[in-house]
């Protein structure tokens, strides 16, 4: 009886899994089947909204007159100071510098993220290889692509049907690569950028192809024409670019990225589901490693804290990519944008670890302090105009760690890191007319210069005020004047 029970329950167990295997089987082919349909869907859409969009590319473009590029903010450069030899001491009494008209922050709304129509796999074509930062990217192209006979209305619409029809497969792996290197917007435009520049030498037809991969993706970008009749686009970002001429369509901003150009004749219909690129980097992007070059850091008030840094250079190259940007009518916002990249894990993997034993059981002053000398006494500083022949250039927190110089700005936003990554405490920065510095808000009670903010005391901490401890501020800098930038 025992035998039989067992030999009907391996039946049973049997049947039951030839059944879930059947129905799971029957489950993945209806989902592949729902798929193909909707990807077949997206991709007659897409076709529609290409037709459309080239049927009103044929009539004449208008003339446009764009704004002067916005120059962007400068701190000027101040003589570094050495507390040990000016010293400034601490305010017994410290005064209370209420910021009455507090820069205006505006939020970011949560970021859509740009979901570009899906394509249909075309066959296999030819497959070309793309150094993107050391990366070789292996990039499908239709054996056909498409040239400009002219440079008119005509022409551009043309190869731009050509594109529609021949791209699919192209803008299908530049998606894939996109969400697996997990690229921001900006360095998404790199990669099309670099792509373009592979598959054709003329600059009309690069801007053409370029313009096309990135509406595709869901980006605002419009087409243009100079007097000359070469053609350009034009790209509509969420910040200011600083030093790039822009014109003004509709509601927004549309820079000019490769030439200086007064008048344009401009294709500016929009493009379905088109939105700004966002020039935030808000993750880690999955760039190829390539530590060609390691830098050695000591604090000189505890010599026993040396530690020994190698950053990613392809990461360093792109950095070098990217332009200046700030908000309208809010210029150390500028700044925003470095202090709130976010540093690779990679780096923090290397000086964390060690920076947390040695930060291990001090109050929160004595910690602010350590880190504070570390910045202080660990660079070489340097002036932007002298090394980088710019009047202004600033650093993400891992090109601090890179170059062999640094000046305020780029120590004060390295501080803001280390702070809000090792002691969770709030940081802002401190803009001076001719100076950049931080102050922390410390839950202890520590003594020193101090702004307030939205009811918050923020005690002054100047990474390029050398050997100064928290709570002192530069001489010369005067707190009252100061401008919060909020992180």
């Amino acid at each position: 009886m025992k035998r039989f029970i067992a030999l009907f329950a391996t039946l049973f167990i049997s049947i039951s899994t030839f059944a879930q295997s059947d129905y799971f089987q029957n489950r993945r082919q209806e989902f592949a089947s729902f798929i193909e349909k909707r990807q077949s869907e997206f991709a007659r859409f897409r076709d529609s909204v290409n037709l459309e969009y080239t049927k009103f590319m044929r009539s004449a473009w208008q003339k446009y007159y764009g704004e002067e590029p916005i120059p962007a903010p400068e701190v000027e450069p101040v003589p570094v100071i050495d507390y040990e030899n000016e010293p400034k001491p601490i305010n017994s009494e410290p005064i209370e510098f209420e910021i009455e008209q507090p820069p205006i922050i505006i939020e970011d709304p949560e970021p859509v993220p740009i979901d570009p129509m899906p394509v249909v796999q075309d066959d296999p074509v030819d497959r070309i290889s793309l150094d993107f930062f050391t990366s070789d990217l292996a990039i499908r192209l239709p054996k056909h692509r498409p040239i400009l006979n002219a440079h008119d209305e005509e022409a551009v619409a043309d190869m731009w049907d050509e594109l529609a029809s021949g791209f699919n497969c192209t803008l299908s792996d530049l998606f894939s690569y996109r969400k697996n290197l997990a690229l921001c917007d900006w360095a998404y435009l790199e990669l099309c950028q670099a792509l373009a520049g592979t598959v054709y030498e003329d600059a009309s037809e690069m801007a053409v192809l370029e313009a096309f991969l990135l509406a595709q993706s869901g980006f605002k970008v419009r087409l243009a024409r100079d007097k000359e009749e070469e053609l350009h686009y034009l790209l509509a970002t969420n910040r200011l670019l600083c030093e790039h001429r822009y014109f003004v369509i509709g509601e927004d901003n549309y820079f000019l990225l490769d030439k200086d150009i007064s008048e344009l004749y401009i294709f500016d219909k929009e493009f379905s589901s088109e939105q700004a690129l966002r020039m935030e980097i808000s993750q880690e992007m999955n760039l190829k490693e390539n530590k060609v070059y390691c830098k050695s850091l000591t604090a000189e008030a505890s010599p026993e804290l040396s530690l020994s840094v190698c950053v990613n250079k392809n990461l360093i190259d792109f950095y070098n990519t990217y332009p200046s940007s700030m908000r309208a009518s809010d210029s150390g916002s500028k700044w925003q944008i470095y202090a709130q990249t976010p540093i690779s894990q990679g780096v923090k993997n290397q000086l964390y670890p060690e920076l947390r034993r040695q930060l291990a059981g001090k109050t929160e002053a004595e910690a602010a302090n350590l880190l504070l000398n570390l910045v202080q006494t660990g660079f070489s500083y340097g002036y932007d105009q002298e090394i980088w022949g710019c009047a202004d250039r600033p650093f993400f927190a891992e090109e601090t760690l890179y170059y062999p110089y640094s000046d305020c700005e780029d120590r004060a936003i390295l501080y803001s890191h280390l702070i809000r990554d090792l002691l969770g405490l709030d940081v802002v920065l401190l803009h001076y007319p001719n100076h950049l510095a931080t102050a922390v808000c410390f839950n202890e009670d520590v003594k020193g210069d101090y702004l307030l903010y939205e009811g918050k005391r923020y005690v002054v901490c100047d990474p390029t005020y050398i050997h100064a401890p928290v709570g002192l501020t530069m001489k010369d800098m005067d707190n009252s004047v100061a401008k919060i930038i909020v992180l």
